[in-house]
């Protein structure tokens, strides 16, 4: 008998307000480059989620200035550092599609999942989760604050 279905949220993890002067962009003190973004959840080792599958709001002072998607987020937003938006954005919001897995890298950072090419998703949380980002990026006065189906992730 074939085992049931993994049912998925749509938003595995995600991380707000992150700012982009605090992201290693580019080498420091001679150091090689890393390629990260590096977040952590209460309790859980750091994760590096450079190699998130995820949906994107660049913002400036908190206003959106551009929203996007990218297989590899940490390359996306650093091409964003050097392309037409290079001066027009100082944070930015993310909503990744992978969760985050077991094993640790060679930095001691959890790495994420493998990327699924299909799976079955909660359709409830699917709608939950997207009414939560566009609740997130485009706030407004008589809303509660929206709740992902999985916690945030600290910077």
């Amino acid at each position: 008998m074939a085992d049931a279905p993994v049912k998925l949220n749509l938003i595995s993890n995600f991380g707000l307000g992150w700012k982009r002067a605090q992201t290693e962009w580019e080498p420091r003190n001679g150091m090689d480059r890393h390629l990260r973004l590096i977040g952590k959840r209460a309790g859980n080792p750091a994760a590096n989620f450079w190699a998130q599958d995820a949906v994107y709001v660049m913002r400036s002072r908190g206003r959106v200035h551009y929203v996007g998607v990218s297989k590899r987020l940490g390359e996306r937003l650093d091409i964003h550092t050097r392309d037409r938006h290079r001066e027009a954005w100082d944070s930015f919001d993310w909503y990744g599609f992978q969760p985050v897995g077991h094993k640790v890298d060679r930095k001691g950072f959890l790495e994420l999942e493998r990327r699924l090419k299909e799976h079955t998703l909660r359709t409830w949380r699917v709608r939950a989760d997207i009414e939560a980002i566009l609740g997130r990026t485009y706030p407004s006065p008589g809303e509660v604050k929206p709740h992902f189906g999985a916690p945030g992730i600290k910077e």
